[in-house]
């Protein structure tokens, strides 16, 4: 059976932009993983999921040293769910968004990125 845990916009506050104000305010992310897997579900069991309490720290955890760029946050959440659940994982998809960038001026809903890695 496919299955598909997820995340849908967490929000975190982390010391993460490439201007040096970004890191030391620290700026508001909104932060959506999924992670999609082969399991079985032979019965009620957390043991054969995916904790998404455990993903949601891995999120947070992720987050607290000071990064320059949403691309290596990304990267470090998807290092770090590969470590903790490397059995059996199809994809592994993050999506990041920065509400505004105080530096410039715009009239964007967001900024962000998307990374995805997939598995045989």
């Amino acid at each position: 059976m496919v299955i598909s845990v997820f995340i849908d916009r967490q929000e975190i506050i982390a010391p993460i932009g490439w201007y040096a104000a970004e890191r030391t305010n620290k700026v508001r992310l909104l932060v959506s993983v999924r992670v999609t897997f082969l399991g079985m579900i032979e019965d009620d069991d957390l043991a054969n999921t995916l904790d998404y309490t455990r993903l949601s720290t891995l999120l947070i955890e992720c987050a607290q040293k000071p990064q320059k760029l949403l691309e290596t946050y990304g990267k470090n959440i998807i290092q770090h769910i590969k470590a903790d659940y490397p059995k059996n994982l199809q994809q592994i998809w993050v999506r990041i968004a920065k509400k505004s960038i105080d530096q410039i001026q715009s009239n964007a809903e967001g900024y962000g990125i998307e990374l995805k890695e997939e598995y045989a």
